[in-house]
């Protein structure tokens, strides 16, 4: 009798067998046949012992004695079917015990065989060969099986988001195409009795009509691509100060001077002035990311009021900040915020589809980058967007 945990390795890799038993000289045999058949060994010496040896080592087999002081086998049998994995790791139960209410038991507490003292060794080697064979089939058949569910569930997961798109692009067309509907025919009718000015009026609610459609079609179909993971990640240099003062000046264009987008850029937290910020990321992920978190500003926030884009670069990471002074975010929206098709309760008669936040952070993660956000209802929303300034291809 002995109370330690021993391993013996075999010098190639192997399936490892747990051998318990409270005869120390038995175990040693065990111990010698198991490594000459070339498997890895690990020894324990009561049931206390297997169950510790199999949450450290987790065997691929585990020969177990029935009779042993301190925990017996058919106890222990039992207690490994309860640890994580034990139900699926096969037990070959040796035990001198050779009467029909034994081997009963030993089933019945979770043996997958048993063989009877004193052992006959080719017996032994058949067993076990056949149990490993038997369980390594059963642990493929048990990993296609997840497959084919996790397969399913994304086939269900995307035929559902395809409902949802459908729906949500249906009910988001019909507002601009009833606006282009309408302009055209007044057009058609009047544009001989009406003055350039008026005309122009409403040719440009037909361009922003359509540019809307654009930009949500864009949305659908890169949402689309997003959860069927077929997104192009294609980083190239880039001058990031250049960039943003240019979407700057987009954004503010299309803003009609109804709100100020005022653009900052600084080298650190110092806030000492950045005059470029070379970076390697890819440049459509990057535009949808800010002019989303841009467009969102200006559309939540009231008329005539300031949103704060600032661009900084520390410690290998460029760092976007987002901020406007708008209607804000109920704190139990927060954790659904990146969520396909969620809006805040809040957002009213604010038309929207809930897929711009969706988009930006897949985009960030494609990155390897962090998103994060502060926001307090009726005081306004911080977007704090983190990029490797050079991706890691």
């Amino acid at each position: 009798m002995d109370s330690g945990i021993n391993i013996v390795s075999t010098q190639k890799y192997s399936a490892l067998v747990l051998v318990v038993d409270d005869d120390r000289l038995l175990r040693m045999q065990l111990s010698c046949f198991m490594k000459e058949e070339g498997y890895q060994v690990v020894e324990a010496a009561d049931g206390e012992q297997a169950l510790a040896a199999y949450a450290r080592f987790n065997p691929d087999v585990i020969l177990l004695d029935g009779l042993m002081p301190v925990m017996d086998g058919f106890t222990c049998c039992a207690k490994l079917q309860t640890l994580p994995g034990g139900s699926n790791t096969p037990i070959l139960m040796i035990t001198a015990l050779d009467d029909a209410e034994s081997v009963a038991q030993a089933f019945s507490t979770g043996a997958t065989d048993y063989i009877t003292k004193p052992i006959h060794w080719e017996v032994l080697r058949q067993r076990v060969r056949r149990i490993l064979q038997a369980s390594w089939a059963m642990e493929e058949l048990r990993q296609q099986s997840l497959k084919q569910r996790e397969a399913l569930a994304k086939e269900r997961e995307l035929s559902e988001l395809k409902s949802r798109f459908i729906s949500v692009a249906s009910h988001e067309f019909r507002t601009p195409l009833t606006t282009i509907m309408s302009a055209a025919e007044c057009l058609e009718h009047y544009r001989n009795k009406w003055a350039e000015d008026k005309q122009i009026a409403y040719l440009h609610r037909i361009q922003y009509s359509v540019k809307h459609m654009t930009e949500l079609l864009n949305d659908v179909l890169t949402c689309a691509k997003a959860n069927a993971e077929k997104i192009e990640f294609n980083p190239a240099p880039i001058e990031l100060v250049e960039f943003c003062h240019q979407l700057t000046e987009e954004m503010q264009l299309g803003a009609h001077n109804q709100h100020q987008i005022l653009y900052i850029c600084c080298s650190d937290c110092s806030g000492q002035p950045l005059d470029y910020a070379h970076a390697c990321m890819d440049e459509k992920l990057l535009r949808h990311i800010l002019n989303n978190l841009l467009s969102n500003a200006i559309k939540y926030s009231p008329k005539g009021s300031t949103i704060y884009f600032k661009l900084a670069c520390e410690e290998g990471k460029a760092i976007f900040y987002i901020q406007d002074q708008g209607i804000g975010i109920p704190p139990e929206d927060i954790p659904r915020l990146f969520e396909n098709f969620h809006r805040s309760q809040n957002v009213g008669t604010i038309p929207g589809t809930g897929l711009g936040l969706a988009i930006v952070k897949n985009s960030v993660d494609i990155h390897g980058g962090r998103i994060t956000v502060c926001s307090a209802v009726g005081m306004g929303t911080t977007f704090k967007v983190e990029l490797p300034l050079n991706y890691q291809l």
